[in-house]
């Protein structure tokens, strides 16, 4: 028999339990999905995390995540044995049930390249792709050479009026919200697997770069921006190599970001810094009142 848990926040047994259906995964398709393993240790204000179980084990999974204002980013997986079985539809959909009572315009999901089976799911939902972003990772242990004769100063921040700066930074690079950035990123200095980085231009604020590491000791590096009068001066360079460094003198060996596919200018600034381009994601929007095909009926599972 099949059994749906709901939980808020994975335990260390349900993180094992998750690492071997993964892995599971990986061994069939070629690549892990997408996952925020920090996160999903964390209780969060609105529940959002359901597995499927038979015989103790794991078969599938599926957790929610609202990292911007208007989306419901959706990480999941399903056991090789147990697809075709709608297991994941199954789980989207009491996923959707419980999000009614959150704001949010549509839902953000993601595949690999090559994952037809996924993608034609995807389409019979009404899901459009949207874009394609690669991983891109470095295990070089060399410091990076600064040959700069215009120099920026690299600080960390770790105070409340800190958090304030990296959000004006993110809205000026990224247009993203400014009061859901500046609650999101006062809370991530305070973490102590966060590390957020300000840089400055002859004492004016013009770039800032994030950093999670995670529980397999990878150093996650996100949000990189430069403000947008600044670029095209070298100082994205320049920042990209002052964080790794940094990085690097603390011990830190192994690296990783995803990239747009489409960013070309991005993709060669981080070769020149020795990451490799490897495994390319899909990710595809659902509006929110997507429908199933007729067939489909929602099993009601035991609890």
């Amino acid at each position: 028999m099949i059994t749906l848990q709901e939980h808020n926040g994975f335990s260390e047994k349900l993180i094992a339990d998750l690492k071997e259906l993964i892995s599971a995964c990986k061994a069939v398709d070629g690549y892990a999905p997408m996952l925020y393993w920090e996160v999903l240790k964390l209780k969060r204000e609105t529940p959002g995390d359901y597995c499927l179980y038979q015989n103790n084990k794991m078969i599938g999974y599926l957790s929610t995540f609202s990292f911007e204002d208007s989306l419901i980013e959706i990480s999941f997986a399903v056991h090789p044995d147990f697809r075709n079985q709608s297991l994941f539809e199954e789980l989207l959909e009491y996923a959707r049930d419980h999000l009614q009572m959150v704001q949010y315009d549509a839902l953000l999901l993601s595949t690999g390249e090559q994952d037809t089976a996924l993608v034609n799911t995807f389409t019979r939902l009404g899901a459009k792709k949207t874009h394609a972003e690669y991983i891109l990772r470095r295990d070089n242990l060399s410091a990076e050479e600064i040959y700069a004769t215009d120099p920026i100063e690299l600080v960390q921040g770790q105070k409340k009026e800190d958090g304030l700066r990296l959000a004006e930074v993110h809205a000026r690079c990224f247009g993203s919200n400014l009061e859901l950035m500046t609650e999101r990123f006062t809370k991530a200095i305070t973490m102590p697997n966060r590390r957020c980085f300000l840089a400055f231009h002859h004492g004016e604020i013009l770039g800032a770069a994030h950093v999670r590491i995670e529980s397999n000791g990878s150093a996650c590096l996100h949000d990189i921006g430069i403000v947008p009068e600044k670029q095209h001066f070298g100082f994205g360079l320049q920042l990209l190599k002052l964080v790794l460094n940094t990085l690097i003198a603390d011990g830190q060996t192994h690296f990783h970001m995803m990239v747009a596919a489409n960013n070309e200018r991005a993709l060669r600034l981080y070769q020149r810094c020795h990451f490799s381009v490897g495994h390319a994601y899909q990710f595809w929007r659902i509006d929110k009142h997507f429908t199933f095909p007729p067939h489909y009926t929602l099993p009601k599972r035991k609890h």
